[in-house]
């Protein structure tokens, strides 16, 4: 027997629209990064790959209007997804306002963190403190296997903190950019 004819050839899109029909006008230099970006009203939009499961990637979004513009300001925030620290993730989100970093296992664990690539709390403070010294530290992704109380004692100046004391995400955590330091309190 014969295999199936094989299906037509979907048509190509219009050109300069995208898949919900926006027109994003062409531009010599457009990736999709830099199309999801100012569709998004972003300035900054750059993803990596991170060290955990073959498609992992962490991302540096930035926007808003520096106050001198009459915008609210400048930000930047850094996401490392799931991932073992990394020194291009670092570099990337140099100066930005907040790291968003997992923390899935407490220092103790270093040996599982490594097995299973993940970060553990001390590792994610010190990616901050590489990020600099004004980079709010906002840890989440906590293994529920392993009981621990992440303390804000831990950020000192041999932890690897930035100084600024970290904020513990929980799940379906909100807050404003501008509010980030105070969801501690």
């Amino acid at each position: 027997p014969m295999p199936p004819p094989p299906p037509p050839p979907i048509p190509p899109p219009h050109p300069g629209s995208g898949a919900n029909g926006y027109f994003l006008p062409r531009r010599a230099d457009d990736t999709p990064a830099k199309k999801l970006a100012r569709l998004a009203g972003l300035s900054r939009f750059e993803a990596l790959p991170v060290r955990h499961c073959p498609e992992a990637a962490a991302v540096v979004l930035g926007g808003g209007a520096p106050v001198s513009h009459g915008g609210r300001g400048a930000w930047q925030i850094a996401y490392s997804g799931d991932c073992r620290p990394s020194v291009e993730l670092a570099r990337l989100a140099r100066g930005v306002d907040v790291l968003i970093h997992e923390a899935t296992f407490d220092d103790s664990l270093a040996d599982h963190a490594l097995r299973k690539r993940h970060s553990t709390t001390g590792e994610a403070l010190r990616m901050a403190s590489q990020c600099g010294e004004r980079t709010q530290a906002v840890l989440t992704h906590f293994s529920q296997r392993y009981p621990r109380d992440v303390g804000v004692e831990s950020v000192d100046g041999e932890g690897g903190g930035t100084g600024l004391p970290p904020v513990t995400a929980f799940d379906g955590m909100r807050c404003r950019l501008d509010e980030v330091g105070v969801v501690r309190e």
